[in-house]
């Protein structure tokens, strides 16, 4: 029967014992799971917003300032007539304005000094999600009625945005692999040391026949315990630099609080930052030879 209390109390007594080398490996690895995850964060919220968006798909037709009824009577016809156009909304140049100055209170002042409001007519349309390709050839029907000055639509951008999300998302893979790399040669140390402050301990278990994994347990204990403590304090720094943005964002920047839904990582990616400092730490246990220690 593997002794594992045995193990744990005295892997537990090593890290102990050599408290400030131990804390720098664990140190070391919460830097190479911090970046990772924080990348995971960035892309965790791009992501989200880019599926509320998706949801929710808009599409803003503009018109000229010279746009005649006549015109806008026959361009409302054409969205009554889209079957993926749930509901429209005209904004006229006035409430334009005003919707501005309300959502950005601290640029009024800029505008009441323009002589002309830079703010053109819109309708603005709300879609059914799941057709994009028709409603990219609406778009470009649209943009060449009479009266349209522009016409914009979300799913453009969106995909601009999915394929940062993926960039970003393999970045942070990247990096985390490279200071991964860094954090499990920097275990191995950690238990190499901890193999010759115990030599005498490990020579007299040698001699009296104990079992090679009985005398590897508590070292691979001490690995896993690095691993665990690293990850943990990832997870608290992460969470840290989460409340300081969503602070910083929600008290400065209300707009895009609103617009972004910022939220934490699900558990399933606490989970695998978790798991991967476990394995950091058990992977600089297992390469180190142990008969380096005798």
């Amino acid at each position: 029967m593997i002794p594992l209390r045995y193990f744990a109390r005295e892997g537990l007594h090593i890290v102990a014992s050599n408290r400030k080398i131990s804390l720098l490996a664990s140190a070391i690895i919460a830097l190479s799971l911090f970046f990772m995850g924080f990348f995971f964060l960035i892309t965790h919220n791009l992501r989200g917003a880019e599926t509320a968006w998706r949801t929710q798909q808009k599409m803003v037709v503009f018109l000229t300032p010279s746009a005649a009824a006549a015109e806008r009577t026959a361009l409302e016809k054409s969205l009554a007539a889209a079957p993926f156009v749930k509901r429209w909304e005209f904004q006229s140049s006035e409430a334009a304005l005003r919707k501005f100055k309300s959502d950005f209170p601290s640029l009024g002042d800029v505008l009441n000094e323009a002589r002309d409001n830079p703010f053109a007519p819109s309708y603005e349309l709300l879609l059914d999600p799941g057709h994009e390709r028709q409603a990219s050839d609406f778009r470009e029907s649209l943009q060449k009625s009479a009266g349209v000055a522009e016409v914009q639509y979300d799913i453009q951008w969106l995909q601009t945005l999915n394929t940062f999300v993926y960039f970003l998302r393999w970045i942070g893979i990247a990096l985390g692999l490279l200071l991964g790399g860094g954090a499990v040669l920097i275990v191995m140390n950690v238990v190499r040391i901890a193999t010759l402050v115990h030599r005498e301990e490990i020579d007299i278990l040698w001699l009296v026949g104990a079992p090679p994994q009985y005398i590897r347990g508590p070292f691979l204990f001490q690995g896993l315990l690095l691993g665990l403590g690293g990850g943990l304090l990832s997870l608290l720094l992460l969470y840290g630099v989460y409340q300081a943005l969503a602070f910083q964002i929600r008290g400065h920047f209300h707009i895009l609080w609103n617009f972004m839904a910022l939220s934490f990582l699900p558990a399933s990616t606490l989970l695998i930052l978790l798991g991967c400092g476990l394995l950091c730490g058990l992977a600089g246990s297992l390469l180190l030879k142990f008969g380096e220690g005798r």
